[in-house]
């Protein structure tokens, strides 16, 4: 976004790909991945019904969108620091509501720990989807001999 705010009209290129992959990103993480977690869940007898997980997961990218207003700022370090926060409020946010149901199976007591690292390592994957397909850096283009 950092290059939009600062280009020509002459210059500026939609890609309309990008879009499309924005949005099967954003589609599997708010849908599909909570489709997952439910069928897991539900072969291990915890019961979270798949709308909840589903709303759960949409509420946890809320977080996100200050974070992708914040990340308008061009420092790559800065960027980490704002997606990391993000990132950890949105875990926490899942993990708060998601940790209650699994411990409390007698069933899953053993596999407690590694269903909530794998919530976890999903939110990591999700971190560093976002890190390197929206914010990574762009190289400044040369347009007809002049520097953006």
């Amino acid at each position: 976004m950092h290059l939009y705010f600062h280009t020509t009209d002459e210059s500026f290129e939609a890609d309309i790909f990008h879009l499309i992959r924005s949005t099967w990103i954003l589609f599997t993480y708010a849908f599909f991945l909570p489709a997952l977690l439910f069928v897991t869940f539900r072969c291990l007898a915890i019961h979270i019904p798949l709308i909840e997980l589903v709303c759960l997961y949409g509420y946890s990218l809320v977080p996100y969108f200050p974070a992708s207003l914040l990340c308008l700022v061009p420092a790559a370090w800065f960027e980490w620091i704002v997606l990391l926060m993000a990132t950890g409020a949105s875990g926490l946010l899942v993990l708060r509501n998601v940790a209650g149901p699994i411990h409390s199976n007698d069933v899953t007591q053993q596999r407690a720990g590694p269903l909530i690292v794998c919530v976890m390592v999903f939110h990591l994957i999700f971190l560093l989807t976002l890190k390197f397909t929206f914010y990574h850096p762009h190289k400044a283009k040369q347009v007809q001999g002049s520097e953006l």
